[in-house]
């Protein structure tokens, strides 16, 4: 698919900082989830991570 979009760029970074398979797994679960990459961005990863991951806000 080319370069990835800004958004996964951006995740891949906080993934590094956080927990990186506990990040990663949160996007496939959005992924899925929404069937849309494009929509996953910072806050709505936040609010589906808090409600369906567990794990805290960034």
């Amino acid at each position: 698919m080319g370069s990835l979009p800004r958004v996964y760029q951006d995740l891949e970074v906080v993934g590094w900082k956080q927990s990186l398979g506990a990040e990663w797994a949160g996007m496939l679960h959005y992924k899925r989830a929404t069937g849309s990459v494009h929509q996953y961005n910072q806050c709505n990863y936040r609010t589906y991570r808090r409600h369906h991951i567990g794990i805290s806000a960034l």
